[in-house]
């Protein structure tokens, strides 16, 4: 339980860093005179470097997991992201982008398969979503230190960031989990999965592999999910600096977004634990369909209301999405976690990317509306993906009624 709780704080600080950038965004349009095109750019760069690489960062872990990718991680964000603030130029800025959230690529597989291991099967969603929501209040928490310190400071300011991300990095070291490694049961090395079974390589005959359209079809899920998120992370700040907003207030309403999201992640994760992972995703989502599209219609009290409803209910399926993804890739979690934190999310900012052209051709209002039409087919798609933690429940029920 311990060392579960202090994965989950290093997953808070790596995602402080990670939110650091869209809540600097109206500073930085400012500073450098950017379009929003330019901003998608960032925006999909940012996106792709901590995403893309996450499933083969998964694979590594799955083979050779330890803590030590953990520190690696933390000290990597924190020296990198800090320098957002005194990048020299907009180039600057999207190398600064493309390598800080590198390190995410291996806390995220890692940490999630970490925790899975010590973790009792009918316990796995709530405790996947206990360290999903850690990074979610980090998440949230990054737009009103950030901004109030580059208020006060300037851009430079960042450079004061760097100090949460090794402090912590050195209390992981203290507290021994620098030496934490993953089990047989996890971490599936290459050749032990050759012996298994008579498979060559994890890549023949592997039960996920046999599954890979299911999977394909709950990444279509994420991966709509996710331009969706990200477009509202990035595009929330200067949506109401655009309204005549102070950029404090735009992050107050990010950071309101973020917290109502980690609460709807937590509770999704133990509804799934007891409903199952489909029900629980479709939902959710349907839900979070109607509450933007009223959000975006939205004035005064109803605005702030329904904000937080979109957060929660958009956020609510985050966790069990990927622990539906592990239950389908057997034998692979880190890989699994990858994919579903990493991959889709990368993919989703690409997407988030084009929302960013709709708004300079037409309006931000316009690029906004655009993400209530992506949960569309992101409800669909999950409809048809089985769900094995929901035969097991179907399968417990008729059990006990014999």
């Amino acid at each position: 339980m311990v060392q579960n709780v202090i994965i989950s704080l290093g997953h808070a600080v790596i995602d402080f860093y990670m939110n650091m950038l869209p809540s600097l965004m109206p500073f930085i349009m400012t500073k450098y005179g950017l379009t929003f095109t330019q901003v998608g750019l960032i925006i999909a760069v940012r996106a792709a470097a901590g995403s893309f690489t996450q499933p083969l960062f998964g694979l590594f872990v799955d083979r050779k997991g330890s803590g030590r990718t953990l520190i690696l991680s933390l000290i990597w964000t924190s020296v990198i992201m800090s320098l957002i603030g005194v990048a020299p130029g907009y180039w600057w800025l999207l190398v600064i982008t493309a390598f800080g959230p590198l390190a995410c690529a291996l806390y995220h597989p890692l940490g999630s398969a970490l925790l899975r291991e010590g973790s009792a099967p009918e316990s796995v969603g709530t405790l996947t979503s206990l360290y999903i929501v850690a990074g979610s209040v980090g998440y949230a928490l990054a737009p009103i230190v950030s901004v109030a310190i580059v208020s006060r400071l300037g851009l430079p300011g960042t450079l004061f960031l760097c100090i949460p991300g090794l402090a912590v990095a050195v209390v992981l070291i203290a507290m021994g989990v620098l030496d934490a490694r993953l089990g047989r049961e996890t971490a599936i090395p290459v050749e032990a999965a050759s012996e298994k079974d008579g498979a060559k390589s994890i890549f023949d005959r592997s039960q996920w592999l046999a599954s890979s359209g299911q999977v394909l079809m709950l990444s279509t899920t994420a991966i709509l999910r996710s331009w969706a998120y990200v477009g509202l992370v990035n595009f929330l700040p200067i949506y109401y600096v655009s309204r005549g907003y102070s950029p404090e207030y735009g992050s107050y309403m990010l950071s309101l977004f973020l917290i109502s999201g980690s609460v709807g992640t937590l509770l999704g994760g133990r509804l799934s634990d007891q409903w199952g992972r489909r029900p629980v995703t479709a939902g959710s989502l349907v839900l979070a369909l109607f509450c933007l599209a009223s959000y975006l219609h939205s004035s005064g009290a109803a605005e702030i209301i329904l904000l937080a409803a979109t957060g929660f209910t958009l956020l609510s399926s985050m966790s069990v999405t990927t622990v539906h993804a592990q239950e389908l890739m057997v034998g692979h979690t880190g890989m699994a976690a990858g994919l579903m934190m990493g991959l889709v999310y990368g993919l989703g900012g690409i997407g988030a990317s084009f929302s960013g052209r709709i708004a300079d051709v037409y309006s931000l209002h316009t690029a906004l509306l655009t993400l209530v039409v992506v949960l569309i087919p992101a409800i669909i798609t999950v409809l048809v993906v089985p769900d094995p933690h929901l035969d097991a429940l179907k399968s417990q029920e008729a059990s006990s009624g014999v």
